[in-house]
């Protein structure tokens, strides 16, 4: 897991990369610890995906801004967010 200024969003898990490098951005510093914290639980859930299939395809669920412990990436980095903030 590296910070990379140089993206557009929270993070991002690359294909390219193997799906062995999480980039956190400075988007994701932006909403404070809970926000990081979704960030960190959230991506990992891409890297797992890609390393088992080789691949990022639709067939990944991915949750959507609602999602919480749904085993989706979505649902991952909100109830961890979630839990920072006492709402869980």
């Amino acid at each position: 897991m590296v910070f990379d200024e140089g993206i557009g969003s929270a993070g991002v898990t690359r294909g390219e990369e193997g799906g062995e490098v999480i980039r956190i951005g400075a988007a994701a510093l932006y909403g404070g610890d809970a926000e990081v914290a979704n960030a960190i639980a959230h991506e990992p859930r891409h890297a797992r995906h890609y390393l088992r299939h080789n691949r990022f395809e639709s067939d990944e669920q991915h949750g959507s801004e609602e999602s919480v412990a749904d085993g989706t990436p979505f649902g991952a980095g909100n109830a961890l967010q979630n839990w920072i903030e006492g709402r869980r």
